[in-house]
C-alpha cells in the first residue's frame, strides 16, 4: 500500500514536488507543464515515477524497464503509455482511492484541529462535517471515535468523556442526547430563576416584599403570639 511518505524530496532532481501524498497528480502536471526540458512522454513518466518509493516503486518498475529498452530502441518495444493522460488514468486505477483517503485525512484532521470553532457549533453540526469525511479515510473505528470526541464541544465532551464507545458513531448518539438535554435545561433556566427569585421576595428575602414569615412580624405582633402559646418560645429570643 502507498504510504503518505513514498515521495523523494532529493532537490538536485526535482524541486519539492509533493508532500504528502494527497495531491500528487495535480502538482505533477504543473511540474511537467513549467520544466521545458521534458520533451516526451517517456521522460515525463520516468520524473514521475522516480519520485515514488516502497511498494509504488515496486508497481513502478516494470515500467521503467520497459521505458529503458524503448530509449535503447529495442525492437519490438513500445512506450508504455502513448500521453500523460494515458499514465493518468493507469496511475488512478492503481492510487486513486488511496489519493481520496488520505484528502480525507487531511479534512479531518482540520476539522478537529480547529479548536476556535470547536465552542461555537453544535455537537450535531460537527457531526455532518465530521461524517463526509470520515467515510472516506479509511480510519480504523478508535482512530475515529477519538477524533470525534476530540472535536464536539466541550460542554457536551465533560460529560461524556467517563463512557465508553466503540464507534465514532456511538459517540456521536450519545453525544446527540446529551447536547439535547443540556439545550432543554438552559432554556429553562430562565423560568426557573424567576421562580426562586419571586420565593425571595414573598418571603421578605434579599430583593424586600412584605413580610410574611412569622420571623418577620414586629415585637408587639410576636408577644401577643407568645401569651396565646401559638409560637414555639424556642423562635423568640
Amino acid at each position: 500500500m502507498l504510504r503518505t511518505d513514498q515521495l523523494r524530496t532529493d532537490q538536485r532532481a526535482q524541486p519539492a514536488l509533493i508532500s504528502p501524498f494527497c495531491g500528487f497528480l495535480s502538482q505533477l502536471r504543473i511540474y511537467w507543464l513549467v520544466n521545458t526540458s521534458l520533451t516526451t512522454i517517456e521522460l515525463k513518466v520516468q520524473v514521475a515515477m522516480s519520485l515514488l518509493d516502497g511498494d509504488a516503486r515496486a508497481w513502478a518498475t516494470p515500467y521503467f524497464a520497459q521505458l529503458a529498452s524503448v530509449q535503447m530502441g529495442v525492437q519490438g518495444v513500445t512506450t508504455p503509455f502513448r500521453n500523460k493522460a494515458a499514465f493518468t488514468a493507469a496511475f488512478k486505477a492503481r492510487f486513486g482511492n488511496l489519493d481520496d483517503k488520505v484528502a480525507a485525512q487531511v479534512e479531518l484532521a482540520k476539522l478537529c484541529a480547529d479548536k476556535s470553532v470547536r465552542e461555537k457549533r453544535t455537537a450535531a453540526e460537527f457531526s455532518a462535517l465530521f461524517k463526509g469525511p470520515a467515510d472516506r479515510s479509511g480510519y480504523g473505528d478508535l482512530e475515529l471515535r477519538d477524533k470525534y470526541l476530540s472535536g464536539i464541544p466541550s460542554r457536551v465532551y465533560r460529560k461524556i468523556e467517563l463512557e465508553t464507545f466503540t464507534t465514532w458513531q456511538e459517540a456521536e448518539k450519545r453525544a446527540t442526547e446529551v447536547e439535547q438535554i443540556l439545550n432543554i435545561s438552559r432554556a429553562h433556566r430562565p423560568e426557573l430563576n424567576n421562580f426562586f427569585s419571586a420565593r425571595g421576595r414573598g418571603c421578605g428575602g434579599a430583593r424586600g416584599g412584605a413580610p410574611t414569615h412569622c420571623c418577620d412580624l414586629g415585637s408587639s405582633d410576636r408577644g401577643k403570639l407568645s401569651r396565646v402559646g401559638t409560637a414555639p418560645s424556642r423562635f423568640f429570643p
